[in-house]
């Protein structure tokens, strides 16, 4: 009987963790910015914004404006976001270059 008990029991510090069902804005063949990548990574961890700024230290208003790619990350900010969303830094560095705002592309030209 005292085994049965046991098996069933949890331990205190064992919790279950429930991962919530995101739905990803991006898929990953859609990251062809950084910008892109970096809300794939953070979404797919259940992470929003106040979250992933809470753990790498940078303000929200710089991190909104790397994931609209707006902006250039400097290489300390590519670091610590490799860091906390688990990624090398090759993966930060080898993404397509951001699109100059205001110019068109030629698959644009149509739209």
């Amino acid at each position: 009987m005292a085994r049965q008990r046991e098996r069933g029991k949890r331990p205190p510090a064992v919790k279950r963790v429930k991962r919530a069902m995101v739905r990803l804005t991006y898929t990953l063949a859609q990251c062809d910015t950084l910008g892109k990548l970096i809300v794939y990574l953070r979404e797919s961890k259940g992470w929003d914004q106040h979250t992933l700024v809470a753990l790498t230290g940078l303000k929200q208003s710089r991190l909104s404006s790397l994931e609209r790619d707006t902006r250039k990350p400097s290489f300390e900010e590519m670091d610590v976001l490799a860091l906390f969303l688990e990624q090398s830094l090759q993966v930060f560095s080898t993404r397509r270059p951001m699109r100059p705002q205001g110019v068109e592309g030629a698959h644009d030209a149509g739209r």
